[in-house]
């Protein structure tokens, strides 16, 4: 070596940033695609929200909004008198007994309440039910229950309506709440 000639080093923290760096690229990167397949339309309350089409990307993907469940200090349970030519949905208090009917009473695993589109929404006691009926999904479901409305409904809705129990074709109403 000549004495004009430095022999230059890297120094000792350069591997490490370098590290560092490529690690937050990737872990941006994965960020970045994890966040794009998720996309939900969330719901705002007072504001009806369309629902946007599945992408062709993924054909298999639904959009769906998700009603939250009303959880309170009351525990409802609610269940299906079968007394014909109407059935009807009672609601009773989780720790009372549901009255005595002439037909025998199902506990259904439905929620009595929850909240979407801004709005909460509780069972009536009324049911629909038919071979006639063709009732349209809402694109939503409560705790795996699709949310359905009439075939001729459009948002925003009046009446939403639960299969009581699946293949039943009885279907609980539920309103706004008041």
């Amino acid at each position: 070596m000549s004495g004009s000639e430095t022999k230059r080093t890297i120094p000792a923290w350069a591997p490490m940033a370098i590290l560092v760096f490529g690690l937050a690229v990737v872990l941006v990167a994965w960020w970045t695609v994890a966040a794009g397949l998720h996309t939900e339309t969330l719901p705002v309350p007072g504001v009806s929200q369309p629902v946007a089409a599945p992408s062709p990307t993924s054909p298999s993907r639904r959009i769906s909004t998700r009603p939250q469940t009303m959880r309170s200090d009351v525990q409802i349970d609610l269940y299906l008198d079968q007394d014909q030519p109407k059935p009807r949905i009672l609601a009773v208090p989780r720790n009372q007994q549901p009255p005595q009917t002439s037909t025998p009473l199902s506990r259904l695993s439905i929620p009595a309440r929850f909240r979407f589109e801004g709005k909460l929404w509780q069972a009536s006691g009324e049911t629909l039910s038919g071979p006639d009926l063709n009732m349209q999904a809402v694109e939503a479901d409560v705790e795996g229950y699709p949310l359905l409305a009439k075939p001729d409904a459009k948002p925003p809705y009046d009446h939403l309506y639960l299969e009581t129990e699946q293949g039943s074709g009885v279907f609980a109403d539920f309103r706004p709440a008041s």
